[in-house]
């Protein structure tokens, strides 16, 4: 793997088997609202025009910020209201790469009726139950002012600060390197082992107006704001600024803590039902909501059943040896098999990590045809047998593709073979959004190499130059 993919295997998803949820949607205070009036830069007048455009901006932002858009720009949303006026308005939101596009909607006309604490300022920002960031100005403001900051910090300290503090520069560190040589990666994520089986987990964004050098700089005056005494050592730390925010959490659950019991009797029960069930299984203990855990196991549509149920009892080891009291992970193993568990939830689509393994790191003989051309052919060509069948989750063809040999005038031809699938726990047109995905992360991680997969929570893809369908 190039140094990029290394860093985001190893930072932002803690090793194919390790990866796990951030779970950064539970609260670390009772309260986690946030406005800040600038009151500094001027107001506005009741009837002035400057108003009307700030009311449009508020109008059209929701939608904006729940678009589906690219993934660079998913979460983001941006308005400029008025610019053939005197007094031209900017709105602009983030949400985190975990929340859900429809709950960022909501959440941004959530944070909107939060600014109505601000009567009359030109300039505010609302950050709302820490889900998203919204922000207004005139147009024509200098990146990266920290007017206001807000702290939300639970009352709980760890005993061992140094450590904590260790741990989670190292992690800010190597997400900050991803960043940079990703931009615009605005939002990065990552867990970073902390004391006796434990987890530190970070999430850090930047609304997208920030150039890489700015966006570095409101990271760091956060970290500052860490340092002071209100901060260190809590078990969980939101801090937040116009731009940017990062958030920080010990997260564990307790041995003998029904939500425990449930994933472990969800884990033991999944070998026993594939049985029945071959492929896919899934399985759901507990009655109370903040208790019910779900586990699925998905198995390659290529694997023999024999294969397919040591696959799933190993998964299942090496995600409690190496995940021993996470809220939720996920496994994959020998392109063969997946194993998820977490806390239930209705709609169980949610892409919330994209992985990459590529066994060889080979590159193919001829990678610019690859990467241009066969990949992203045969990609649509799977998608649209995954749409002929509305019932199908597991879809696998071949292409031949042309490339010119130098030592040779005649074109050559080589063979692409490829699957693709999707837990059948999601809707079709979820499942064709996951697969969608694959073009771009292969063209990241993968560019050239003559074999690779892909890997969410939901669906895999794989490719390679050697039919591997009938192992």
């Amino acid at each position: 793997m190039n140094k990029l993919t290394q860093m985001k295997f190893l930072f932002l998803l803690q090793a194919i088997f390790n990866v796990v949820h951030i779970m950064m949607a539970d609260q670390p205070t009772a309260s986690s609202d946030v406005v800040r009036c600038n009151e500094k830069f001027g107001n506005y007048e009741p009837n002035s025009t400057y108003k009307k455009n700030l009311a449009e901006g508020f109008k059209l932002l929701p939608s904006e910020a729940a678009k589906d858009k690219n993934p660079d720009d998913r979460g983001f949303g941006f308005t400029f209201t008025g610019e053939d006026t005197d007094e031209p308005v900017m709105t602009i939101s983030i949400c985190p790469g975990y929340i859900k596009l429809k709950d960022c909607g909501t959440c941004v006309n959530d944070a909107i009726l939060l600014l109505q604490k601000c009567p009359n300022q030109k300039k505010a920002m609302a950050w709302k139950n820490n889900t998203c960031l919204v922000r207004y100005e005139p147009i024509g403001f200098k990146p990266f002012e920290p007017w206001g900051v807000g702290h939300e910090i639970s009352k709980d300290k760890v005993e061992d600060i140094e450590g904590l503090e260790k741990a989670f520069s190292q992690l800010f560190d190597n997400l900050l390197e991803v960043s940079d040589e990703n931009h615009p990666l605005s939002f990065a994520f990552g867990t970073q082992p902390y004391g006796s089986n434990q987890h530190l987990y970070v999430a850090m964004q930047c609304t997208l107006d920030l150039s890489t050098v700015p966006c570095d700089d409101c990271w760091y005056f956060i970290i500052n704001e860490m340092k002071k005494p209100c901060c260190r050592g809590a078990i969980a730390a939101t801090i937040v600024t116009p731009f940017c925010y990062i958030r920080c959490k010990k997260e564990t659950f307790l041995r003998n803590s029904t939500y425990y019991q449930n994933v472990v009797n969800a884990l033991v029960s999944l070998p026993k039902d594939h049985k029945k069930t071959p492929n896919f299984t899934s399985e759901t203990f507990g009655d109370k909501a903040n208790d019910k855990v779900n586990a699925i196991a998905l198995c390659a549509g290529y694997s023999k059943p024999q294969d397919c149920e040591s696959c799933i009892s190993h998964t299942i080891e090496e995600v409690r040896k190496k995940c021993p009291n996470q809220k939720g992970a996920t496994g994959w193993r020998a392109n063969t098999c997946l194993v998820r568990y977490g806390p239930y939830v209705v709609n169980h689509y949610d892409p919330w990590f994209v992985d990459h393994d590529s066994p060889s790191n080979h590159e193919a003989l001829f990678p610019d045809e690859l990467d241009k051309d066969a990949i992203p052919d045969l990609v649509d060509m799977l998608l649209k047998k995954l749409n002929e069948g509305s019932r199908t989750t597991y879809v696998h063809g071949s292409l031949n593709y042309r490339y010119n040999d130098s030592t040779n005038r005649d074109p050559m031809f080589s063979t692409l073979y490829m699957v693709m699938q999707c837990t059948p726990n999601i809707k079709p047109d979820d499942c064709k959004k996951c697969l969608q995905l694959t073009p771009k992360e292969m063209h990241k991680c993968c560019k050239g190499y003559e074999a690779a997969t892909i890997v969410t929570p939901n669906c895999f893809a794989r490719y390679a130059h050697a039919d591997f369908r009938n192992k």
